[in-house]
C-alpha cells in the first residue's frame, strides 16, 4: 500500500450553509408547490443524470427526493428524516467524489409566516469533505435552485 501525501489528502470538516428566502405566497401555497411541484420547478441543469426524466419527492418519513432517467436510472439526492408537515421537513443525503465528497449533508426547509410572506429557511449542514470552495458553491447554488428557481415559479403559479 502507497501512503498518500499530505496535498493527496482529504480533510473532513463541518460546514453549515442558512439562507431565508422571501416568498409571496401563504405558507399552505408555498408548502403545496415545494411537496408536490418539485418535477415543475426543479431547473433542467441542476439534474445530476445525463438523461433525466424528472424530480420526484416522496414527501413521508423515509421518502425520497430523487431524480429518475432513463432505462430505470437515477439519483437518490436525499432521504426525509423528519417532518412536520406543512411547516418542515429535513432531509440526510450523501454526496459522492463525483459532486466534491465524500461528504453527508443534513437539509432542512422550514416554512414561516411572515405578513403577506412566507419565508422559505434553508439551512444545509455539511460534514465531510469539506474545501475552501464548498461554502462559497452551496450557498450559491441553494441560492439559485430556491430563490431564482423555486421562488420565482411559486410566485409565478400563486393560483395554481
Amino acid at each position: 500500500m502507497t501512503a498518500l501525501a499530505p496535498t493527496d489528502r482529504n480533510t473532513a470538516g463541518v460546514l453549515t450553509v442558512a439562507l431565508e428566502i422571501p416568498i409571496d405566497a401563504p405558507r399552505t401555497h408555498v408548502w403545496r408547490m415545494l411537496t408536490e411541484e418539485a418535477h415543475r420547478w426543479w431547473p433542467r441543469d441542476f439534474y445530476a443524470s445525463a438523461k433525466p426524466l424528472g424530480m420526484r419527492f416522496d414527501v413521508r418519513l423515509g421518502g425520497r427526493l430523487y431524480e429518475e432517467s432513463e432505462h430505470g436510472g437515477g439519483v437518490v439526492w436525499y432521504t426525509v428524516i423528519a417532518l412536520d408537515p406543512g411547516h418542515s421537513i429535513d432531509l440526510a443525503g450523501h454526496l459522492t467524489a463525483a459532486f466534491g465528497g465524500p461528504s453527508q449533508t443534513l437539509l432542512r426547509l422550514g416554512l414561516r409566516e411572515q405578513g403577506e410572506q412566507t419565508i422559505l429557511e434553508v439551512t444545509d449542514a455539511v460534514v465531510g469533505n469539506v474545501s475552501d470552495r464548498t461554502s462559497a458553491s452551496l450557498e450559491e447554488g441553494w441560492r439559485t435552485l430556491f430563490d431564482r428557481g423555486f421562488r420565482t415559479f411559486v410566485e409565478a403559479n400563486r393560483d395554481g
